[in-house]
């Protein structure tokens, strides 16, 4: 009975045969594989909706639509909201991947940004893009990243 409140898709018991032990294998592989396509219930979208950040208090839930941008610090990010920010542990490259393109922008190795806070884009003297932001701040653009200003600004 405890097999099914953890959701056990097999089980082996001792003395374990490879074929045995092949065949569990196999059939935990499939499931999982089944799961992760299987979209989650509730869940209507393919980018992420949310994280789960520490705070003195506990944990504290953090819609991605809620923050601004997002900072790379070493091996964590800062998800910038408003005044406040939090650390999450995710790489740069995650999370470019998982937030939708259509709200979310990268703008540096370093730096992703929520569209609709981008409040204009200016030069430096040496031609590099740098995005003014709602909150008065500003981020550089990366090189790399240029072809995104342009999109963006429709050019």
């Amino acid at each position: 009975m405890a097999a099914f409140e953890v959701e056990a898709v097999d089980y082996l018991m001792k003395p374990v045969e490879p074929v045995r032990l092949q065949r569990a294998l196999d059939r935990a592989h499939a499931y999982l594989q089944q799961r992760s396509a299987e979209p989650a219930p509730g869940k209507t979208s393919q980018w992420l909706d949310e994280f789960w950040a520490s705070a003195l208090s506990g944990l504290v839930r953090i819609a991605s639509r809620d923050f601004d941008r997002v900072s790379a610090e070493r091996y964590y990010m800062r998800l910038h909201v408003g005044r406040r920010s939090w650390l999450i542990h995710h790489s740069m490259a995650a999370l470019e991947e998982g937030l939708d393109p259509e709200l979310f922008v990268r703008l540096h190795r370093s730096a992703i940004v929520r569209k609709d806070f981008i409040a204009g884009f200016t030069r430096n003297p040496s031609g590099r893009w740098i995005a003014r932001l709602a909150d008065g701040t500003e981020q550089p653009v990366g090189r790399l990243y240029t072809d995104r200003v342009r999109t963006i600004a429709g050019r």
